[in-house]
């Protein structure tokens, strides 16, 4: 059962562009997110043609997640994901169907891109987090797959 898959605490992998070969996720990858700092504070910046691996179709934002509560717990049938963090800090379950790590964003400048049939649980957040997310398709529940058994289903029947 994918609940017990990811626990607090629970980490694999520190989002790093210093260790992006670590990241063993079929179809997921670490990003650049340009940062310039200097007396006034930190800019960060995404052209998205430049940076972002699709043309972005929808943005969200989680905040305000409780205490050892869990978003995402889903995959997507076509929508590919571009995860990064405003403020604090995540740990995102990623699993291809094949192997699943843990990885912790904590920092503005890294980026993970998932593609679809990626299941994605986030959990572990810092109370003052902020992540958002580009999203290559709009909303469309259809594209949601909710049953950690479906979605192992499908990855087998598409070959991934």
């Amino acid at each position: 059962m994918e609940e017990k898959m990811w626990s607090s605490g629970q980490v694999d992998l520190i989002a790093s562009l210093d260790n992006a070969d670590d990241l063993k996720v079929s179809r997921c990858a670490f990003h650049p997110v340009p940062c310039f700092k200097d007396n006034r504070g930190t800019l960060s910046v995404l052209d998205y043609a430049q940076h972002v691996p699709f043309p972005v179709q929808r943005s969200f934002f989680l905040f305000d997640i409780a205490a050892g509560e869990y978003r995402g717990r889903h995959a997507h049938i076509q929508c590919q994901q571009f995860i990064f963090l405003l403020s604090g800090a995540v740990s995102i379950g990623l699993d291809d169907g094949n192997i699943r790590q843990s990885v912790r964003l904590d920092s503005p400048s890294v980026a993970i891109s998932t593609a679809h049939l990626i299941w994605n649980t986030i959990y572990d957040t810092a109370p003052d987090a902020v992540l958002a997310v580009l999203a290559s398709e709009p909303y469309d529940e259809a594209d949601y797959i909710r049953s950690y058994d479906q979605f192992q289903k499908h990855v087998r029947s598409h070959d991934l």
